[in-house]
């Protein structure tokens, strides 16, 4: 049986554990990856890629995993309000972390829908290998029930894209 884990996100490049939380919190983290805590602080993104591409091969049950990046909120018009320095990872550093382990990662893109030209970067992302979307309505501010998201849903239908929503 092949297993699929639906649910890793990848860190932001920007990722810095310099907070004082952060720097108490990096060495269970840095645990929890089986790596080295230094490490974790001074190459934060390339050691968590790394990490999370060596749990993956290692494991006994998960096959692969579905990579997730986070886009950013936007207002209506498409202007960037907030991006989460640790989880708001771009769809472009999924893609090039899943080319680079092709075995253990299939990428998701994360389009914001209120993106105005969201439903162009799904054709562009998918064309560049994404197999699914990750929709963050929450984190967005979106309404899942807004009429004005029909079309995006509708592209990911005639797409045959799974949505992950949460």
């Amino acid at each position: 049986m092949k297993t699929v884990d639906t649910h890793t996100h990848l860190l932001s490049r920007d990722v810095r554990f310099d907070r004082l939380f952060d720097k108490i919190a990096v060495r269970f983290f840095a645990r929890n990856l089986g790596v080295d805590p230094t490490a974790l602080k001074d190459r934060p993104w390339e050691t968590y890629v790394q990490a999370m591409a060596e749990a993956v091969r290692n494991s006994t049950y998960v096959e692969k995993t579905c990579l997730f990046g986070v886009d950013s909120r936007v207002d209506a018009r498409g202007r960037e309000t907030h991006r989460d320095r640790t989880v708001c990872a771009g769809n472009s550093d999924v893609i090039e972390v899943a080319h680079r382990y092709p075995d253990q990662f299939i990428p998701f893109f994360s389009i914001n829908p209120l993106r105005p030209d969201a439903l162009d970067l799904i054709d562009e992302y998918v064309e560049k290998g994404c197999a699914g979307a990750k929709f963050l309505q929450n984190y967005w501010q979106v309404d899942l029930n807004d009429e004005a998201l029909v079309p995006y849903y509708r592209k990911l239908r005639d797409l045959r894209l799974p949505l992950i929503v949460h």
